[in-house]
């Protein structure tokens, strides 16, 4: 009777064992510096599937219910908030359509980023209480993400694009009533896991991807995504406020491949006065404030710099005539393919070139101009006089355009490493 009793025991220890959870907990680092990561891809090798999480808010640390599949941080919307849920309809090379269910009235934003985390597209839209469909065309070829998050909400699913028209958009096709659950066709499967599966983890920050960390997971456990700069691509980390840029190769120059964001005291605005704009577009600065503002092994590029970095577009991208103040067609390798109003570019070369525009103080007023629609200017370090310096812009038309202006107009800076 004993015996009996010590393997029962034994019998009901080891099911419990089996059904224990496993919780990763994940990190970045980069240059032995903790760093918080923007999205994190988890791959089952064992078994095929996949799940990407990519929070509203930044995370220092992801943890992961590696048994559920889910997201377990206080922002893990398909466990705590009920009220809202997306699945997919359609996934087929080109166009998704998702179903988006909501008990209320409620604003929704819906993203598409590549792989590596670029945005390509993004709208925000009112959904109604009840049934809501989208139907999104991928007409670019690659992979790429599609994220729907609101308040209180975040769901991410994978899709295939295609050659096409060489853009995205996202319809609302459908805006009432409940769909009927058993009509639905489940094309993804969804992330499963069982322990000592092999689990591959890619953290992704600023568009660039970790290290793969790879590994049969029978037990929680830490994890560290190691970002390793190449020479082509990489991260730098401002000293000053602990703020993580993208750094490009172009030629034999290496830039920013984002506006500059440090906060000074004076002379330094963000657009219309939010400061969630800055992390987008940054800041705009006068010339004075700007010759100082680049870090440390970073300078404020000199006209000549800059129109060195067009002759390299043109002679690999054109060849292109360069004009009396300009470069026409050079402008579009070196705009973003994401938020122009009217025409964005096909950022060839990573440069990541927005239209934050420009400001002017009148009476202690600050006005801005053309944000999101005309224009992106920055400052060179070379004057033109006492009251005006040289600086460079583009425009819809895909001009990279030289000329002066006052150097108490604020424009954005892009940065040039030593």
């Amino acid at each position: 009777m004993k015996r009996i009793f010590i393997l029962l025991v034994l019998s009901i220890h080891l099911q419990n064992l089996s059904s224990q959870e496993i919780i990763l907990s994940i990190s970045g680092e980069f240059n032995e510096k903790k760093i918080p990561l923007d999205s994190l891809l988890i791959e089952n090798l064992t078994n095929g599937t996949d799940t990407i999480f990519k929070p509203v808010d930044i995370l220092d640390r992801f943890q992961i219910n590696l048994t559920k599949g889910s997201l377990i941080n206080n922002i893990d919307s398909e466990i705590l908030h009920k009220s809202e849920k997306a699945s997919i309809l359609k996934n087929v090379p080109g166009e998704i359509v998702i179903n988006y269910i909501s008990k209320e009235f409620n604003s929704i934003y819906i993203e598409i980023t590549n792989i590596e985390g670029k945005k390509i597209v993004k709208k925000k839209d009112v959904v109604n209480p009840g049934n809501n469909l989208f139907n999104i065309k991928l007409q670019i070829p690659g992979i790429f993400l599609v994220h729907f998050y609101s308040l209180n909400y975040t769901k991410s699913f994978k899709c295939l694009g295609i050659s096409g028209l060489n853009n995205s958009n996202i319809i609302l096709v459908e805006n009432s009533g409940y769909y009927n659950k058993s009509s639905l066709i489940q094309i993804n499967s969804g992330f499963q896991f069982s322990s000592g599966d092999n689990i591959c983890l890619t953290g992704f920050k600023k568009g660039l991807a970790s290290n793969l960390f790879t590994k049969s997971i029978i037990e929680s456990e830490d994890i560290v995504c190691v970002f390793v700069n190449n020479e082509e691509i990489g991260l730098f980390i401002d000293a000053r406020d602990e703020t993580f840029y993208r750094w490009i190769k172009i030629g034999e120059q290496t830039w920013m491949a984002e506006n500059l964001a440090y906060k000074q005291d004076s002379s330094c605005w963000v657009l219309f006065n939010d400061e969630k704009n800055a992390k987008f577009y940054g800041r705009l600065y006068n010339w004075s404030i700007a010759m100082e503002s680049c870090p440390s092994g970073w300078h404020l590029p000199t006209n000549e710099e800059w129109d060195n970095l067009a002759s390299f577009i043109s002679i690999e991208m054109g060849p292109y005539s360069k004009g009396e103040n300009s470069w026409p067609g050079v402008g579009k390798h070196l705009k973003s393919k994401y938020g122009w109003n009217n025409k964005n570019g096909t950022d060839d070369f990573g440069f990541c070139g927005l239209p934050a525009g420009f400001c002017y103080v009148i009476n202690n007023n600050v006005f801005f101009n053309n944000q999101g629609i005309l224009i992106g200017r920055w400052w060179t370090s070379t004057e033109y006089n006492d009251g005006s310096s040289y600086g460079w812009a583009l425009d819809e038309s895909n001009n990279f355009i030289n000329g002066y202006t006052g150097k108490t107009l604020g424009t954005s800076i892009r940065c040039l490493k030593d």
